[in-house]
């Protein structure tokens, strides 16, 4: 049987930790473990409410919880994209390529100009992220913390089986000739990756975690491309030559990522 008060209360020390590290200055590995840690303990309140669907108040008081962790979450995304996307221009930057010294020359010259600009976007995030974080606090966190008592509570058992079940119901209406389709079913499914993630000492749990873990990166990674390709487009239009490189990248990305997806459920 799963400790989950156990689990709780180590997610809400890592939650506040990385609160407390995002505060004032929001670097990349802060953001990055607030994001993660919001989304884990949504995972866990969900799965609390599922299991005492019955129970009005108790129904009630998770809801809260829930739409407390929202706003952090929501905030803390568009800085850690930022911080990615920054990531992968860097990379490119670095890359040796065989195009002509003129080409490279555009290239080089438009992707610090997009570094600049996403320099500015993450600072701008980051400041909403502070600005969340405060609000939240004030308002709403004091909400979470009581809610260990009543998760103990509960008897924690068959998480694998509702993970599979999550991630089932997102399969249904995934269709991977969509790209919309695939991001939707990314956000859907990461709660049944958590969920079994926190099954401790199973080996099937842990092999079911992995594999969703290597589909959901897989996804995320052509998404990160994709906003990219975007954001490259509006800049300096698709014609410019970063545009076109990160277009290669983003529909390398999307094969892998189908890829990904069918063969996981190839394996059942």
């Amino acid at each position: 049987m799963v400790e989950a008060g156990h689990i709780f209360e180590r997610l809400q020390s890592e939650f506040f930790a990385a609160l407390e590290a995002c505060r004032v200055r929001p670097r990349q590995k802060a953001v990055h473990q607030l994001r993660t840690t919001t989304r884990r303990m949504e995972a866990l309140l969900a799965s609390a409410k599922r299991r005492r669907r019955g129970n009005a108040k108790f129904g009630r008081k998770f809801d809260k919880a829930l739409k407390a962790l929202k706003p952090i979450r929501k905030a803390a995304g568009p800085v850690r994209d930022m911080d990615v996307q920054r990531g992968l221009l860097e990379g490119l930057l670095q890359a040796k390529g065989a195009a002509h010294n003129v080409m490279r020359s555009v290239f080089n010259d438009e992707a610090r100009k997009l570094q600049v600009k996403l320099k500015k976007y993450r600072n701008d995030a980051a400041t909403e992220l502070i600005t969340a974080i405060a609000d939240a606090e004030e308002k709403e966190l004091r909400r979470i913390s009581p809610l260990q008592v009543d998760i103990s509570e509960i008897k924690w058992t068959f998480l694998l089986k509702e993970a599979r079940s999550l991630e089932r119901a997102s399969a249904r209406s995934l269709d991977t000739a969509d790209p919309k389709s695939l991001h939707e079913y990314r956000k859907n499914s990461k709660s049944a990756r958590y969920l079994a993630e926190m099954e401790d000492g199973s080996a099937p749990a842990e092999q079911f975690a992995k594999r969703m873990k290597k589909v959901l990166d897989a996804i995320g990674a052509w998404h990160d491309w994709m906003l990219l390709t975007q954001l490259a487009k509006e800049t300096f239009g698709k014609s410019s030559a970063l545009a076109k490189r990160l277009k290669k990248e983003r529909d390398q990305a999307l094969r892998q990522a189908v890829g990904a997806v069918e063969r996981l459920h190839r394996q059942g």
